[in-house]
């Protein structure tokens, strides 16, 4: 009886030093780069099924060099699993590259089935100083 008493306050002590802090999308803070001031990345399904992705950004005058942007679509499988969309180019992943200090990067693709899809997105940031900034994004929507 003892242990069990002893084991019920460990976890109870456990629990209660949990803590659970709120994100900083909570607060509207955004995260702090080196090379670009603002990134903008969306994932839309019209109600016709063409998939939209798209990333715009603002770099940091002077400091950013060059923007990569990765994007390649995925469908849940099984409820589980997510299997990667053929859209038709190399290895499945739209690859753009742009030397100015803002632009946008925009795709689009007809979805052939009805289901849940996910935008996956990494934008690496490339600067003058030497250090790059990559954001990496997972959007899911679904396709009815």
């Amino acid at each position: 009886m003892k242990k069990v008493v002893v084991l019920l306050l460990t976890v109870a002590t456990l629990v209660s030093c949990m803590a659970i802090y709120p994100s900083a999308d909570d607060y509207g803070i955004e995260p702090y780069y080196n090379n670009v001031g603002r990134v903008g990345i969306s994932f839309n399904i019209t109600p016709s099924g063409l998939a939209c992705v798209g990333v715009t950004y603002t770099g940091a005058e002077g400091l950013l060099r060059e923007a990569k942007c990765e994007i390649y679509l995925e469908k849940r499988f099984l409820g589980l699993f997510w299997n990667r969309v053929d859209i038709g180019v190399t290895d499945d992943v739209w690859v753009d590259y742009l030397n100015s200090v803002t632009g946008n990067f925009y795709h689009e693709f007809q979805l052939s089935d009805t289901g849940t899809y996910r935008a996956v997105f990494k934008v690496t940031f490339y600067g003058n100083n030497g250090m790059n900034d990559v954001v990496e994004e997972e959007i899911d929507q679904k396709y009815s």
